[in-house]
């Protein structure tokens, strides 16, 4: 990351300003014609450039435009189609990085309703106060629209600083690829990387800042209160190693999410490919969230309680966050960021915790289903993360073995469509708590049989 000079900043600005003034006369001019804006030249992933170019796709699409790698054009009359997100910018990949994330089944686009798209916020939805909408708002278009949003062929967008070893970075973008081919192209997806007490925690900051606001994400109001509160975070980075996911703000106009490496520098130095393995499970998260449309109040319709279970989410915690630990583990053994060896470890930890847990405590999944069930488990023995994580590790293993990956990872994807319990039922072929009892009965099995089970997951 570089620190610009603001002049030419100003200057580059003000040519973007006239590009895009100049681009809409045209475009009025044209009429129905197939004029072509030519796409400007190539630039940095971390550049002011960039959100003016992402500034001139806005301007396309809200014409009702087609922004492709070769530019903007209006479509034939009466031709349909089904115009790219509103956040997917023309590629400008730097070296190393994928001209366009490669297609995945389980991001396929689907067709939309012409009247219901991006281009005009699916309907209109977007617009309207949150608050006020039901769920008859949110139709099967109207989901598919802000679903398809989620998606982009932009690329991964790095935060860091100066100092930060290459091989990270290099070590993110091919995880990132390995992501994309697996789980389609989401985003736009913003990673900013933060070392061990970091010398630039504030540089890192302002870009991090400048690159919410530059997406129309959620950031602390006032002169600088985002940069400031940054700052601070970042410098609690003072152990290893961590990351966290924010997820796309459900109608937003741009839904971007994002990814903060806590010493990502330690993480590196731990472990051979746990950078990557890290990077998968966050990515898996960004996955999963695409498909979390609803409203707030719509997902949680009772009040958010700690008994409040989101309606339109994903369940249980742990079948979302031990999912993720579950497929980041095994995606980073399948693409070679970990041996078997490392992954057979892991699996074998986990189901270690998992019996532990049982064994010591009589406690099961069941006990962690609720925030108040987190809340006691964690009182009586701090052990909460041995069952939604290490016992969900090994539960996903076992609902993999039932049904497949694929099916286990398509779940996420139908949520939005139906209550979680009712896609459970359907995608797992039981309801939870039958899943219960038939979990809990094979977890009696002898652990050398459970580990190869484990293992023949991997198959699924």
């Amino acid at each position: 990351m570089t620190v610009r000079n603001n002049t030419l900043r100003l200057a580059r600005s003000t040519q973007w300003c006239v590009l895009i003034a100049i681009f809409t006369i045209i475009w009025t001019a044209c009429g129905t014609s197939e004029a072509q804006v030519k796409q400007p030249p190539a630039l940095s992933e971390s550049s002011t450039e960039a959100e003016r170019e992402h500034e001139l796709t806005v301007a396309c699409l809200t014409g009702g435009g087609i922004w492709s790698r070769d530019g903007c054009r209006r479509p034939p009359e009466n031709a349909p189609h089904a115009p790219a997100a509103p956040t997917a910018a023309p590629t400008a990949a730097p070296t190393a990085a994928p001209t366009a994330a490669p297609t995945s089944a389980l991001s396929s686009t689907k067709r939309l309703n012409p009247s219901i798209s991006p281009s005009n916020g699916c309907g209109g939805i977007i617009h309207q106060e949150p608050h006020l909408l039901t769920e008859e708002d949110f139709s099967r278009d109207v989901i598919d629209c802000l679903v398809e949003m989620t998606k982009s062929d932009e690329p991964i967008h790095i935060i860091h600083g100066p100092s930060l070893d290459p091989d990270i970075v290099r070590e993110v973008r091919k995880a990132w690829q390995v992501g994309t081919s697996v789980l389609g192209a989401w985003g736009p997806l913003v990673v900013t990387l933060v070392q061990m007490n970091d010398p630039d925690a504030a540089t890192i900051a302002a870009e991090d800042c400048a690159k919410r606001r530059s997406l129309k994400a959620h950031v602390l109001e006032g002169p600088n209160a985002c940069e400031t509160e940054k700052t601070a975070y970042f410098n609690t980075f003072t152990e290893c190693c961590g990351a966290t996911h924010d997820p796309p703000e459900p109608l937003a106009p741009i839904r971007a999410q994002f990814m903060t490496f806590a010493s990502v520098d330690q993480m590196f130095k731990e472990g051979k490919g746990d950078v990557a393995k890290v990077f998968l499970h966050e990515y898996i998260h960004v996955f999963q969230n695409g498909s979390l449309v609803h409203t707030h109040q719509l997902r949680h319709p009772e009040g958010d309680g700690e008994d409040s279970i989101d309606k339109y989410g994903f369940g249980p915690v742990w079948i979302e966050e031990a999912a993720a630990e579950y497929f980041g583990q095994r995606f980073a053994t399948e693409h070679g960021f970990w041996g078997k060896p490392q992954l057979r470890s892991a699996f074998t930890e986990a189901l270690r915790a998992a019996r532990r847990v049982r064994a010591e405590w009589g406690l099961s999944l069941r006990d962690v289903e609720t925030r108040t069930g987190q809340r006691l488990v964690n009182e009586k023995c701090d052990c909460g993360g041995a069952l939604y994580y290490e016992t969900g590790i090994v539960a996903t293993s076992w609902l993999v073995n039932r049904v497949g990956s694929e099916k286990m990872l398509r779940y996420y994807t139908l949520v939005p469509y139906k209550t979680w319990q009712d896609v459970f039922k359907d995608v797992f072929g039981l309801s939870l708590e039958a899943f219960y009892t038939e979990f809990d009965q094979w977890l009696d099995r002898p652990f050398e049989q459970q580990l190869e089970s484990m293992m023949e997951s991997l198959s699924k």
